[in-house]
């Protein structure tokens, strides 16, 4: 007789029981309590999906395991594409109980979208004028489309079990204005066509969740994104807000995205898997009028990002005062890391006064390696007018470099001064890159803020 495991629809082992007319009474004893205590480790255990080929002779072997986009194994998730060149997927929590920054506890005093015939639009409208100012979304799958602005309201779910469902990815948008706005406990998911994509070029056109100028103390906490037709997040001239254990795949475009002079913005514990632009980018392009500065005070810590089609892992293309801490970048098409500065109207946007310590980049560049050298590039040349701007203050600290195909520091000599290097790895061997000057500058500190913003704490990496 065969007994076939099975979680989340994945067959985890076969266990062959001979038949009884060959056993004792013991020997059936002893199978059946092997077989039951297995099955409760199965159970229990949590799974862990990395290969040999990039983590050593200790890891799984996920050749028989290999879930559908989403699955879930009992309370863990697993973000991955069925056409993953390396079969790596990325473990995380699915159901967190930590409760964010602003997020309604008492949700009874929520409007119930239940209570509104199963419209968003609606429960939203009535929210605006509670006294509570939030929409409760209980388990079950709701349909949405069109662009709908929460001004200055909440939505909150209860994890996964709450779906937003956009079957029209065209026009659909959640654009979050106004302050103590935001989406917790949440999934998402949205019908892409592939036939009916952003480009690159007007990739503005599709962005699936925007935070425009006049958000502030905003929270995007514990929400499942599947699919977008352009950028899954994005922070257009926000300022005073946190982005914290999200969860992103299938994102056309780059899965979060801060632009415009947007400023004290906490990033940290999120995921992404398989999208087709920069991880986590930080622009001074698209400068709001009202923007006293470029983009600044930003820190992205603790952040995983595997797997993407085009673009940089991290990247600062015109902005100041950032700290990239703690953050694993896997198989980035361009370079893990990318700092160059930018302009608007002919004016050079530089970078300044950024931190980079204690990240893993993996694997980078991967799909663009002809295009892009180095794991880390910091680049002026390329466009005619960068020159004018400058790249300055740069401090890469305890990073760990793995597998480039091609350069590891990639720092022109055009770049501005006081570029610092110190006890940075690869392969597990101390690197001094020759354009970067060794030891550490105090003067350089990275992001102005910490993660006590809006009374909130450290947000730690994915699945911790």
């Amino acid at each position: 007789m065969k007994l076939n495991l099975i979680r989340g629809h994945t067959v985890h082992k076969e266990i062959m029981i001979p038949s009884r007319t060959r056993m004792n009474k013991l020997q059936l004893y002893l199978a059946r309590y092997v077989s039951l205590l297995f099955i409760a480790f199965v159970a229990t255990a949590p799974v862990y999906l990395v290969t040999k080929k990039h983590f050593g002779s200790q890891a799984a072997d996920s050749n028989n395991l290999e879930p559908k986009n989403g699955a879930l194994l009992g309370n863990v998730a697993i973000i991955s594409s069925q056409n993953a060149p390396d079969r790596r997927y990325i473990v995380f929590n699915s159901n967190e109980t930590q409760t964010a920054p602003g997020e309604p506890i008492d949700k009874g005093a929520c409007v119930n979208v239940l209570a509104q015939n199963n419209e968003i639009s609606s429960a939203i409208n009535s929210a605006k004028t509670s006294a509570a100012k939030c929409v409760y979304v209980p388990h079950g799958m709701f349909n949405w489309g069109g662009f709908i602005t929460l001004d200055g309201v909440k939505i909150v779910g209860d994890g996964d079990a709450s779906v937003l469902y956009a079957p029209v990815a065209k026009g659909s948008r959640l654009i979050l204005t106004g302050p103590n706005t935001g989406l917790y406990s949440l999934k998402i998911k949205v019908d892409i066509d592939p036939n009916n994509v952003v480009t690159h070029a007007d990739q503005g056109g599709g962005d699936l969740i925007v935070l425009d100028e006049n958000a502030s103390k905003f929270v995007i906490d514990n929400v499942t994104i599947t699919g977008a037709r352009s950028r899954g997040i994005l922070v257009h001239a926000a300022h005073d807000g946190r982005i914290t254990r999200n969860r992103l795949s299938n994102i056309t475009a780059g899965p979060y995205h801060i632009e415009g002079g947007a400023y004290n913005i906490y990033v940290a514990g999120n995921a992404a898997n398989w999208f087709g632009d920069d991880g986590v980018g930080i622009t001074s392009e698209h400068l709001h009028p009202e923007a006293s500065t470029i983009s600044h005070d930003i820190l992205v810590e603790n952040n995983v990002l595997n797997n993407q089609t085009r673009g940089r892992g991290l990247l600062v293309h015109g902005g100041k005062n950032v700290t990239f801490r703690n953050n694993t970048i896997i198989k980035a098409s361009a370079p893990a890391l990318m700092l160059q500065p930018t302009m608007r109207d002919q004016n050079p946007f530089e970078v300044d006064n950024i931190l980079v310590e204690g990240n893993t980049f993996r694997d980078s560049p991967s799909v663009e390696a002809d295009s892009y050298s180095g794991a880390i590039l910091i680049k002026l040349t390329g466009r005619p007018y960068v020159g004018l701007g400058r790249v300055s203050n740069v401090q890469f600290t305890n990073n760990k470099l793995y597998a480039s195909p091609n350069a590891i520091f990639n720092i022109g000599s055009d770049t501005g001064p006081n570029i610092r290097c110190s006890n940075n790895t690869y392969n597990d061997s101390v690197i001094s890159p020759t354009s970067c000057v060794d030891g550490v500058d105090p003067i350089i500190t990275g992001a102005g803020i910490d993660a006590t913003i809006l009374d909130g704490t450290t947000v730690p990496f994915p699945n911790n």
